[in-house]
């Protein structure tokens, strides 16, 4: 996420080429969102403190189970991709 709004994000200084392109640098950003309960960066934020409050987010066991076959993309079948 950038930084802020401004030319190059807040990581670099206006006019210079980065390597990877920035995309909307006005739309997502941290200036913009730290103030705004229902931003993805609140969201993150919440997640990150849930974790650090819950054991067994930090060490419970990870099991792989198996999807129901209506899961996923396409889950209604051919017919009804548009």
């Amino acid at each position: 996420m950038h930084w802020t709004d401004a030319p190059g994000g807040g990581f670099t200084e206006p006019g210079a080429r980065p390597w990877l392109p920035l995309g909307d640098v006005h739309s997502y950003n941290v200036e913009d969102q730290r103030s705004d309960p229902a931003s993805v960066l609140t969201l993150t934020r919440d997640l990150i403190a849930l974790r650090r409050q819950e054991p067994d987010l930090r060490t419970g066991s990870y099991r792989t189970r198996a999807a129901p076959e209506a899961c996923g993309p396409g889950a209604g079948g051919r017919d009804t991709w548009s």
